[in-house]
């Protein structure tokens, strides 16, 4: 749902890749809770669209 919603707020102006980083940050959160967050393992996948 998100991710839907993400989408439809984009920067048609922004590269696809540009678009991509964005939302992944918006979907991973604050980078201060990657150490208290349990429920996810750590990403190492390059980021792709």
């Amino acid at each position: 749902m998100a991710a839907d919603a993400i989408d439809d707020m984009e920067d048609a102006a922004a590269t696809a890749q540009g678009r991509a980083t964005r939302k992944r940050e918006l979907l991973d959160g604050p980078k201060e809770f990657d150490e208290v967050r349990f429920d996810r393992s750590k990403r190492n996948k390059p980021i792709t669209e």
